[in-house]
């Protein structure tokens, strides 16, 4: 039989537009928008999300990324460009056994009944 290969892991820019991705569709649906609407530079704040919805995207973005994210955070990086590069700078790698399928908090935090529509 063939030896079995185990696949590469995956680049470092892969892991960047995973979480550029995340970020994005995340907003896209919590302002019921289309992604692209989402905007890489646009700040969050022109978006409309206030401290609630910041508090709730870093808890999306740490349970996704195994990544210990403060809330204000989004106040120090304000826009998906560079929120996306700080947790790939400073989260490079996901933990092992880190769950790839997006979580049940990702559900919870876009269906609330408190969510802001931006």
């Amino acid at each position: 039989p063939a030896p079995i290969r185990m696949a590469a892991p995956a680049p470092a820019v892969d892991r960047l537009a995973e979480i550029t991705g995340f970020i994005t569709g995340w907003i896209a649906q919590r302002c019921r928008i289309p992604r692209e609407a989402a905007g890489l530079d646009t700040e969050f704040a022109m978006l409309g999300l206030g401290s609630i919805d910041s508090s709730e995207l870093a808890e999306g973005l740490s349970d996704r990324f195994a990544a210990d994210l403060d809330p204000t955070v989004l106040w120090n990086y304000p826009n998906t460009r560079e929120l996306a590069a700080f947790i790939h700078r400073k989260f490079p790698e996901r933990p092992k056994g880190a769950a790839l399928a997006e979580t049940s908090s990702w559900n919870a935090l876009n269906t609330s009944a408190g969510a802001s529509l931006c």
